[in-house]
Order: structure tokens, then C-alpha cells, then sequence
């Protein structure tokens, strides 16, 4: 008689940000990286794995909310984004959405003219504010129906320790961005850093 291995889906989800994946006999393969137990205590408990975790595998991610003031049409604005009680946070994931100041059924479309952390620019090309050319768009943080990953330095809780992001509304009636982080918990001697 021969023995048939167990078949199970390598990287089946276990969870949000978990992922399994077997040797085909039932046992976890060797290459995979371990589930992350929280282990990084911000200031007000929150666990978090910090920065030592393998993308795909983050435990306990935490959800951070900014919303900005009205932009008028045309204007630009820079919105920061504080890591509040969590002490410091290390983004894993944005998602993005404008609507409008008198009409939230109306999406306003901002162009993102950099992203930084206590001043550094996060984006590879970072001179959108002077190079039209080099410019995103908040659409690609909210029409692929999903947080985007991305990563970002860890920010903090104080005035210009945040993550800062600048656009400019390219509607033709004024806006209101949200946007909403997911991430990690860290310590605070992380600030500032990758």
C-alpha cells in the first residue's frame, strides 16, 4: 500500500496576515517563517512585532485613522498622521479615499506629491511638489479595493515625528481625505527608522 501525503494549500490564510504553508505531510515546512508572537510593547500596551517581521507573516496589526481638513480645489495640503497611544507605528498598509466637503457620494481625487516621515521622503521618486511628472494619485491606494502595502519608516506621536502625506486636490470642488494605516506596534527608540 503506498501512503499519499495530505494535500493542503501552501499559503492558505489563517488569518489576516498569516499564512500556513505545509510539506505536503501534514507538518510545516522548513522554509516558512514562524508565526510572530507579539513581542513590542508601545506606550499604552499595544503588541506589536515591530520592525523584525517578514512581510506576509506581521501579528497583531494594529489600524490608525487620518482624516484631513477641507481642501479647496486646487489647493495642496499636508496631512500628518501621529502614532497617537500606540507610541510609535510601523506601516504595513494604506488605504486612501477622498470625497467631497459637501458631498461625501462625490470622490475627490488628490495627487500625492510625497509621503515622509520626520522629513524623508518614503517614495522613490519624492519631488511630485515640483515635477508634476513624478505625482501619484490617492486611486491607487483605494480602487484596488484592498490596503496597499508598503514600507514605510516608523513614525511617532509628536508634532513632526508623524507620517506625513502632501497633495493637492485635483477636483474641481473641495475635499476631505481619509486614510487609514495598518501596522505595527513599536518602541520608541525606532522612530525615524526603516
Amino acid at each position: 500500500m503506498i501512503r499519499r501525503p495530505i494535500k493542503r494549500q501552501v499559503g492558505a490564510m489563517s488569518g489576516y496576515g498569516t499564512a500556513d504553508a505545509y510539506d505536503g505531510f501534514g507538518s510545516a515546512s522548513a522554509g516558512c517563517a514562524p508565526a510572530c508572537a507579539p513581542a513590542v510593547i508601545g506606550n499604552a500596551g499595544l503588541p506589536g512585532c515591530g520592525t523584525g517581521t517578514i512581510p506576509g507573516t506581521e501579528c497583531s496589526l494594529k489600524l490608525l485613522f487620518r482624516r484631513s481638513d477641507a481642501i479647496a480645489a486646487a489647493a495642496s495640503a499636508d496631512i500628518e498622521a501621529l502614532a497617537g497611544r500606540a507610541g510609535a507605528f510601523k506601516p504595513r498598509a494604506v488605504y486612501m479615499v477622498g470625497v467631497g466637503r459637501d458631498d461625501n457620494a462625490i470622490n475627490v481625487r488628490f495627487e500625492i506629491t510625497n509621503v515622509t516621515v520626520m522629513g524623508q521622503p518614503q517614495l522613490v521618486n519624492f519631488d511630485g511638489a515640483t515635477t508634476t511628472a513624478n505625482r501619484g494619485i490617492t486611486d491607487f491606494f483605494n480602487l484596488q479595493c484592498m490596503p496597499q502595502p508598503v514600507d514605510w519608516m516608523v513614525f511617532g506621536t509628536s508634532a513632526g515625528q508623524g507620517l506625513t502625506v502632501s497633495v493637492i486636490n485635483a477636483a474641481t470642488v473641495s475635499g476631505i481625505l481619509y486614510i487609514a494605516i495598518w501596522g505595527d506596534g513599536a518602541t520608541t527608540d525606532l522612530i525615524g527608522k526603516a
